[in-house]
């Protein structure tokens, strides 16, 4: 099971680079527009299912599925696997959503910006537990 996590890992190491860097730009419009820092935690949310799908495309277009039938693991492996990553890739897109969000939060506190976005990323009780509200019912 472990040689199939690795594998799909492997498989995704450039798709995620990409995909994190769209959930950023992502985040930083909808952080501005909603007037609120606790998207980019739940813009985090993305990660897993662009991950699955990203997974899934590159096995059809390989015939991925095929190749992974002769090798000495069981489907039951395999599944576990795939949805072993698919957690770690929620997990690691939550941590790294609520740490842009507090760096963000930090920032904004310290330093005067622009318009009144410092005020809208001001550090603020409720929205940090909107934050990881949202995060943990995006993730479960």
């Amino acid at each position: 099971m472990k040689a199939m996590i690795v594998s799909d890992f492997a498989v995704l190491r450039s798709a995620l680079l990409q995909l994190l860097g769209i959930c950023a730009i992502i985040a930083l419009f909808m952080g501005y527009v909603m007037g609120a820092v606790g998207t980019a935690a739940a813009i985090a949310a993305m990660v897993p299912f662009m991950g699955l799908f990203s997974l899934a495309a590159y096995d059809e277009q390989n015939n991925w599925g095929l190749f992974r039938l002769t090798m000495p693991v069981t489907r039951r492996d395999v599944v576990l696997a795939r949805y072993a990553v698919i957690l770690t890739l929620g997990c690691a897109g939550m941590a790294i959503g609520l740490l842009a969000a507090a760096v963000l939060t930090g920032v904004a506190s310290a330093v005067e910006l622009p318009g009144s976005l410092s005020s809208i990323l001001a550090f603020d009780p409720g929205t940090v537990l909107g934050m990881l509200f949202a995060s943990f019912f995006c993730m479960f």
